[in-house]
């Protein structure tokens, strides 16, 4: 067989300027040149040499890999052991040095193993002010740069390293547009503009792969130093090497604030705040003076030998004054660890307001100089008029408003002005927490509660031994003397137990014991005896019963929680909720977005009448919701209604009693009902056909065994009924998936069918496959009036349904099909209040109400464009839809979704990968051919579509020569060679590559289609394919996939955008597993792995696979 490939001409050496020089109005005065690194091949400088002035990502093409012995360094540059940055090994060696002509010879780690180099900061001058961020640890990988405030990133939430060169700090930020968490970063030395190297995950703390947009300049109270080395005189010597496995010694001397704003009136204040402190009492020996925070007082060697102290401001201990010294009791004499102040480094007299998360001033901390509309955290106020602190230490002196914080604020007072402290009467040596949440308001329902929640746990079996009542949460405990010797506990509420201390907020693998009840008592098992580090319950402290909903960052209820007890239209940590409870007797309703907005579910208790709760422990409980809910609502406010898991108390028994035991390897067994109604009953008195029910078989012919489904199903898995389905009766209009959340990737199969008691075998295409099953129209009859808009074509993804007239849909700019019921037309429109392009769309029978089903090529201009809707046609622009009319009874359908893939930034709500809005995708995909060699005679243009057989377009056998933008694959036969795999085929790929075909392949093309996403071939996109050479039936992912439609797959595959995937034996990433790389990751060039030796030991055994590489076997493709 003969099979030809074509690729865009390509320079051979990626030597081109990474960065552009500074603009003109730079500072150019700390500047003495441009950035070069000259590098030797003997030590001493000596030998074979070369001068490096910008990026190599291989040196063997400048004839220089694995030589550098020496180099001398002007300006910061890394050399790295691997080409390309170590972008396919981030565990490969890295060094870095710089320095204004620093020479130095290697050690024997890096030595004649340098690969690729690049440096860091701008072109022109090493003291230029950039930040740059790298993909990996020191350094290495993908790299971001910046000359100025950057709002958003091209590639969000990098940067597990980075390096600030210049004078300026710049500050981080975990959202865009510089919101949520912010670090500043500073330079080594902002007088001399000395770079600064924060190089390793930790140097970052939380914003660690979590930054999404920066500023120039420092506006965060959370300042982090990196690490440098002091120059000698004539900077010859000034230089820092870091190896993969450097330890290095992390200080925390952050700088929490910036100084006061200089409008404020510094009159009442004598100086900044200060604190000296003594190694004995009564201020003797060793003496340290702190101006700044210290989030650990080990750098400074004064961990647990603080004796007394002086006072300059506000300090915590807690004490304050001008000057006030202090000898500590034996309470806390040796025991600082930490310190900061309170009010403004500048003065403790400005006015400042200081919230802290914990009673006695301890935890997060959160501060104002000034109004502030929103907080954070929760809404509190201040007022102010004299200049003295005043100390609000446990939750009890702030009354109602008390939750998580204790306040340090100024009040008016008429106590003269002393040099003073004011000290604690009580400190906790241990974090006996306070009461985690606030206790329900008075009006709350109370009369369903017994008493308030608590645990008594016990040493021993049969609730005996050493034991301890709980009445909060516990993160640790060895402060209690139980830690891991927990055997039996009797549960009154709904209580966690954890394997690891802080609820294992840091392994999210561990194991997890759940119960509740009232006096309900039990041992543990040997899969959870002995293993408890922590504890917390879930619900209202004063009543488990009461209305409550409590998010968790991690399945099974573990690490950090959010808790509502009423509505949130935004919280604290967006995008939280791996795993949620329910508790009282009321729904919630959970949204995609702030305020309400996006994709929604309702969560029910498992029992309202006796306000019993439910245990959503699994991402795949929540569905597409799991870690992407914004806003929630108390009520049930959404037709997609989730129904968790619990246990029921015994007939007749006394004690409410539920357990649950989970761990990493093995979840509890799904157990849902699925049987409560997801949209309201129709209003309309008209005959509405009845209502809507699905009977299906594991059998042909409606036999074997069966389920009805009168509501949405999300996952069959959960009835013991997924992948069984062969024939089905429909009473209405149902649709069935292949994969669970109604084919959330918007390309999977569906069968649709609809009629009153049409009964019918699923075809070959479909038999066995349903996963997910919901009706379109009223649940009370499929003739109402109503209209129904997906975010996929075939009635796939996200759906909205209405009764009437919508001014504004949920969802703008909605819908890539829709279904409509009953006898009413309606109008669609692209604007929000009836405005812009607008369409009627029809059922198929006025008369009769039968339903109208409308694709996406229908919708023409419209599709994923509509905004509002109304009842009635408004429009001259008429569209039918598709349906079978009642001559055949009403029979179904099978519709199995086109060619057509979704683009990589769909414009609907069920966005396929990631949003990766700033990524260069490469232009979009379209192939021109012609009948004639270079590009002349009869010509046919192909924009982002397959063509399974060219005759429909009168081209068959005819391409001459074609110009490619993108990846296309032309094939002999129709439908891409399938079944006939010994057919040629050609590839191409480029940016307007134009090529004319040679006698082997002229004149024989019958079928096209391209490869990666529609709108840009560099998006990172793994497609797989039945046989070699990209033949036969293809899979597709923009994300990770734990299972494929079509297991054991792929002779072959193509690579797309600047990721690297890992492919795996078998589902859920388990089993053998390979990377598979694409052809240039810096310009990001396709991969093509044309033969399944070129996937190794996985060809034709794909199940699963993952975006990224975590596989130690790496493959790179072949020179094509």
């Amino acid at each position: 067989m003969k099979v030809l490939f074509a690729v865009l001409a390509l320079a051979t050496v990626a030597l081109a300027a990474k960065k552009s020089r500074m603009h003109p109005y730079s500072a150019k005065s700390n500047q003495a040149e441009n950035q070069y690194l000259d590098c030797y091949d003997y030590s001493g400088q000596g030998g074979a040499n070369i001068r490096i002035t910008d990026y190599i990502e291989n040196l063997a093409q400048a004839g220089f890999d694995n030589m550098a012995s020496s180099c001398c360094f002007n300006g910061v540059w890394m050399l790295y052991d691997e080409p390309n940055y170590n972008s396919r090994n981030l565990e490969a060696a890295s060094y870095f040095g710089w320095g204004e002509n620093y020479c130095d010879d290697f050690n024997p780690d890096i030595d004649n193993k340098a690969s690729s180099v690049r440096f860091s900061g701008a072109p022109d001058g090493y003291k230029y002010d950039t930040i740059n961020f790298y993909e990996g640890k020191f350094f290495m990988g993908q790299e971001q740069y910046f000359y100025d405030d950057a709002p958003q990133f091209n590639y969000d939430n990098l940067g597990r390293s980075v390096i600030v060169t210049g004078c300026s700090p710049w500050t981080i930020y975990q959202y865009d547009n510089y919101q949520g968490y912010s670090l500043c970063l500073y330079p080594a030395d902002t007088s001399q503009c000395y770079p600064n190297f924060y190089a390793q995950p930790s140097d970052l703390g939380f914003l660690s792969d979590q930054v999404s947009s920066t500023r120039k300049g420092c506006f965060s109270k959370n300042i982090v130093y990196g690490k440098t080395m002091e120059p000698s005189i004539d900077l010859k010597s000034f230089m820092k090497v870091f190896l993969f496995l450097s330890t290095l010694a992390v200080t925390a001397l952050a700088s929490s604030r910036p100084p006061f704003f200089p409008q404020v009136t510094r009159s009442n204040q004598q100086e900044n705040q200060e604190l000296q402190c003594y190694e004995f009492p009564s201020y003797e020996g060793i003496a340290y003076r702190f101006n700044d925070y210290a989030p650990s007082l080990s750098p400074f060697d004064f961990d647990n030998v603080i004796s007394s102290c002086c006072f300059n401001g506000a300090a915590v201990y807690s004490g304050w004054g001008e000057g006030a010294c202090f000898t500590f009791d034996a309470t806390f004499d040796d025991k600082a660890s930490s310190l900061r102040f309170a009010g403004a480094p500048d003065g403790y007299k400005q006015d400042t307001i200081n919230f802290y998360e914990s009673k006695y001033f301890i935890g997060e901390e959160q501060y104002f100089y000034d109004d502030a509309p929103q907080f954070n955290f929760d809404n509190f106020g201040h007022d102010t008029t004299e200049c003295y602190p005043s100390f609000y230490a446990e939750p009890t002196d702030l009354g109602f408003l008390a939750s998580q914080v204790s306040i340090l604020q100024h009040l008016p007072s008429e106590v003269a002005m002393i040099s003073h402290f004011v000290c604690l009467a009580f400190m906790a040596t241990t974090a006996f927490a306070s009461s985690s949440k606030p206790y329900m308001y008075p009006q709350s329902r109370k009369s369903l509660q017994q008493e308030n929640q608590y645990l008594e746990c016990y040493a021993e079996p049969g609730n005996t031994g050493k034991h301890f009542r709980f009445l909060d949460y516990a993160p640790n405990l060895a402060s209690y003397d139980l830690d891991n010797v927990v055997s039996s506990c009797c549960f009154n509420g709904i209580w966690i137990l954890y394997d690891e201390t802080d609820y294992n907020s840091n392994n999210f693998g561990a194991a997890v014991y759940n119960g509740w009840g009232e006096g309900y008592c039990t041992d543990f098992d040997a899969t959870f005896d002995n293993l408890a580090s922590s504890v917390r319950f879930s619900g209202a402290p004063d009543g488990y019963k009461q209305d409550t909903i409590n998010f968790y960052e991690g399945k099974y209820f573990m690490g950090q929680e959010q808790y509502f007890y009423d509505d949130a239209p935004q919280f604290d940590a967006d995008n939280l909720g791996q795993s949620v409870i329910v508790t009282g007797c009321s729904p919630w309703t959970i949204y995609e977005y702030d305020n309400y907005q996006g994709e929604s579910r309702c969560l029910y208790p498992s029992d309202t009448a006796n306000c019993y709760p439910s245990f959503y422990a699994e991402p795949s409980d929540l569905g597409l919701l799991a870690s992407q809910v914004s806003s929630t609502r108390k009520g049930c406010f959404s037709k997609n209604i989730v129904h968790g898991k619990t246990i029921y108390p015994a007939n007749g028994s006394s004690k409410l009693q539920h357990s649950l035991q989970f761990s990493a390897q093995a979840g509890p067994v799904v157990g849902s009902n699925l049987d409560d109604t997801k949209k309201p009953f129709s209003k309309t008195q008209e005959p509405g056909g009845g209502n809507q029910y699905l009977d299906c078989y594991d059998y042909f012919g409606q036999s074997g065994q069966s389920i009805r489904l009168t509501d949405y199903a999300p996952s069959f898995s959960q009835l013991n009924f997924d992948n069984r389905i062969s024939s089905c009766c429909f009473s209405g209009i149902w649709i069935l998936y292949d994969r669970d959340n109604y084919n959330p990737d918007l390309t999977s199969a569906v069968f649709n069918g609809w009629g009153e008691k049409y009964c019918v075998d699923m075809d070959s295409n479909f038999d066995n496959r349903a996963s997910s099953a919901r009706f379109a129209g009223a649940p009370d009859g499929y003739k109402y009036d109503t209209i129904n808009l997906y975010t996929g074509n075939y009635f796939m993804g996200a759906e909205q349904y209405y009764y009437d007239d919508a001014g504004h849909v949920n969802y703008d700019n909605l819908g890539r099909s829709a279904i409509i019921t009953g006898c009413s037309p309606w109008t669609v429109y692209q604007y929000d209040n009836y405005q812009g392009i607008a369409k009627c769309l029809y059922p198929a029978d006025t008369i009769n109400c039968y339903p109208s089903f409308v694709l996406e090529n229908d919708l023409g201009g419209l599709q994923n464009q509509i905004s509002s809707v109304r009842r009635g046609c408004f429009s001259t622009d008429v569209i039918h839809g598709k349906t079978i009319s009642s001559q055949d009874d009403k029979k179904g359908r099978s519709l199995v979704t086109g060619t057509n893939k979704p683009k990589f930034h769909p414009m609907g709500l069920m966005g396929l990968g990631r949003d990766d809005t700033g990524t260069q995708g490469g232009t979009s995909q379209s192939v021109r051919c012609y009948s004639g060699p270079n590009q002349s005679g009869q010509q046919i243009e192909i924009n982002q579509q397959n063509i399974e057989d060219l005759s429909t377009l009168n081209f068959d056998n005819l391409a001459a020569s074609c110009c490619f933008n993108g990846v296309w694959l032309l094939y002999d036969d129709k439908t891409y060679n399938q079944g006939h795999f010994d057919s040629p085929a050609f590839s191409g790929w480029g940016e307007g590559f134009c090529t004319t075909f040679d006698t082997t392949f002229a004149g024989l093309a019958s079928s096209v289609r391209y490869s990666g996403a529609p709108d840009g071939y560099k998006f990172d996109v793994l497609t797989l394919y039945e046989s070699n050479y990209f033949m036969g039936k293809e899979q597709y992912f923009y994300d990770d996939v734990t299972q494929f439609d079509f297991d054991n797959f792929g002779e072959s595959a193509i690579v797309n955008g600047c990721s690297s995937w890992t492919l795996y034996a078998e589902k859920n990433f388990q089993g053998d597993s390979i990377c598979i790389y694409p052809g240039d990751q810096s310009n990001c060039y396709p991969g093509f792995f044309a033969n399944p030796i070129d996937l190794g030991s996985l060809g034709n055994r794909v199940s699963s696979a993952k975006r990224g590489c975590y596989a130690t076997e790496k493959l790179i493709p072949p020179g094509i």
